[in-house]
């Protein structure tokens, strides 16, 4: 599995200042919305970069910012654990970017 983020954006998106010792936290909370995210498009279990999923170099920005809100969730609620990560909004980003399949 892949990165959709990367720590920069992350701290940006989690309004973190500087680099500390909380980027290997981060750094799981990225690898938790990248893979929620990658689940919920359906994305190849093998894929290893945009290219293997949406036939570009380039990470969507619909997906982009699905990611960065569901890290927001799980990083906000880290103490409880108790959140949906995949609210309505982060799945009308997302379901343009599904990879189709049969019923």
């Amino acid at each position: 599995m892949f990165k959709l983020v990367d720590i920069a954006q992350a701290r940006e998106h989690l309004r973190i200042d500087e680099a500390n010792d909380s980027d290997a936290v981060i750094s799981t909370y990225i690898d938790a919305a990248s893979g929620f995210v990658l689940d919920y498009v359906k994305a190849p279990p093998n894929a290893e970069s945009a290219m293997d999923i949406w036939k570009t170099d380039a990470i969507p920005g619909a997906v982009m910012a699905a990611t960065l809100l569901v890290l927001g969730e799980l990083y906000d609620n880290r103490a409880s654990g108790n959140t949906n990560p995949l609210s309505e909004g982060v799945k009308a980003l997302l379901t343009p970017h599904r990879v189709p399949t049969l019923a």
